[in-house]
């Protein structure tokens, strides 16, 4: 199948979005599996329109088995990468909700937001080992339910394989704190990221 016409199948699953502002607005999620990041994406649906771009629902979508080699992982943040330049382009607010672990990922989203002229915000969601762990076992019990097939040793992985996120960003900690707490403050911060964005007409 061609490129562009994987990426308009995949859209065709996203849900539709309202044209919110010229050139759209992009939140980049980051953190690690478990951190928590979903839930809070989930409770932000109370404050406001966007559609969520997922590299786990992606995997899911081109893939019977998938996993997260370093090759499949590459070809599934293309598409990601695709999908957050089309809504752009169609002036919505998109959440590019993965791991985002490594800087040339989420510095090609920035880009992205950059070329479009689009408002951009960042957020690291982050918890603690123990927490994590036991999400991540309950999400073993749960396996049909969850976009996710990240586990305990994926986790491990890429706690050795992140790398530091440098430009500005809002840090939640989900560990002990309830996600629609985290998500009204998340929400605040994005908005500030879009008032301080000049918008430019088409």
């Amino acid at each position: 199948m061609q490129f562009n016409t994987l990426i308009n199948d995949i859209d065709k699953k996203l849900p539709a979005s309202p044209f919110i502002r010229p050139h759209g607005s992009l939140l980049i999620m980051a953190g690690l599996p478990g951190a928590g990041k979903s839930s809070i994406v989930k409770q932000l649906a109370a404050w406001c329109d966007f559609v969520v771009i997922q590299t786990d629902s992606v995997r899911k979508w081109t893939s019977d088995n998938p996993n997260y080699s370093i090759g499949g992982t590459a070809s599934v943040y293309d598409i990601c990468y695709a999908l957050i330049a089309k809504r752009l382009r169609h002036g919505e607010r998109v959440i590019f909700d993965a791991t985002n672990y490594l800087q040339a990922r989420r510095q090609r989203a920035m880009d992205l937001a950059g070329l479009e002229g689009s408002a951009l915000a960042i957020c690291r969601v982050q918890a603690s080992q123990q927490e994590t762990y036991k999400r991540l076992a309950a999400r073993e019990q749960e396996r049909e339910l969850s976009t996710s097939d990240a586990d305990w040793v994926v986790y491990q992985w890429m706690v050795e394989q992140q790398e530091p996120l440098t430009a500005p960003h809002l840090i939640l900690d989900s560990s002990d704190t309830p996600a629609l707490t985290l998500a009204h403050e998340l929400y605040r911060y994005w908005m500030k990221a879009e008032e301080d964005t000049p918008q430019k007409q088409k």
